[in-house]
């Protein structure tokens, strides 16, 4: 199975919905996968059982996107760089992302990025110039120029799950780590911050139909949770003091 794969109009990925995140501390992951497959049916792309999924965000001096996740402010947009599976020394093809948040709704806008060389070769000097050039879009454009720093990289082990008879995806992630981007000259992987024993479970509904996610998740009580792995990095390493307002 394929991704989506365009900015051009809503798909499975891009189509506005809400999202029920569901954070399990202590939990085993392998146990709560084994549950879910007796749910529902469990997606595989590129042949694996797994996705490994990476994404830099993006934000500015101010980390204001970082706060407002940590505030819960409800009209946000996230600013990232996204790739499956390939590792930093291999990755080119990549998804330019813009996630907004409008109060209980999600969506997204993508753009596909091919890079010339891999990303670890890439200056992120260099990435912003050409990702700028590349992107079709002058609203992306002008969030990039909002949000120009490199911040964290995000990286966790994905399992996705779809309902046959209504369409409802969910995901499992788990060993989430973080990576310090700030003040690198390239992309990074290095001294990593991982959410210890953290499993994620996400339901993606249709605005209006969140009652199903109980159904879905039966015999599974997890309690809802306001997750997001952007600001659960941040807030590992520190910068949640940096992220508050000073007079």
């Amino acid at each position: 199975m394929s991704r989506a794969s365009s900015a051009a109009g809503p798909d499975a990925v891009t189509l506005e919905r809400r999202e029920l995140k569901f954070a399990l501390p202590g939990v085993d992951s392998a146990a709560i996968i084994e549950t879910l497959s007796g749910n529902l049916e469990p997606l595989a792309f590129g042949g694996a059982a797994d996705s490994r999924v990476s994404s830099i965000y993006f934000d500015n001096d101010q980390l204001v996107s970082c706060r407002e996740s940590m505030d819960g402010v409800s009209r946000r947009t996230k600013v990232r760089m996204r790739w499956y599976d390939a590792p930093l020394e291999e990755a080119t093809e990549l998804w330019f992302e813009l996630k907004h948040r409008r109060n209980v709704s999600i969506s997204k806008e993508r753009f596909p990025i091919r890079l010339p060389r891999p990303l670890s070769a890439f200056p992120f000097a260099d990435l912003h110039r050409y990702v700028t050039r590349s992107l079709g879009s002058k609203t992306a454009q002008e969030w990039l120029s909002l949000r120009p720093s490199p911040t964290v990289l995000v990286s966790y082990r994905r399992r996705h799950f779809r309902d046959p008879a209504s369409g409802i995806r969910l995901t499992v992630d788990r060993e989430i780590c973080g990576y310090d981007q700030l003040g690198l000259r390239v992309p990074a992987r290095r001294f990593g911050t991982p959410l210890e024993g953290v499993t994620v479970i996400e339901v993606k509904t249709p605005v209006g139909e969140e009652a199903k996610a109980a159904e879905l998740l039966f015999p599974l009580k997890p309690r809802l949770t306001r997750s997001s792995k952007y600001a659960s990095c941040c807030a590992l390493m520190g910068w949640h003091i940096l992220a508050e307002p000073h007079d």
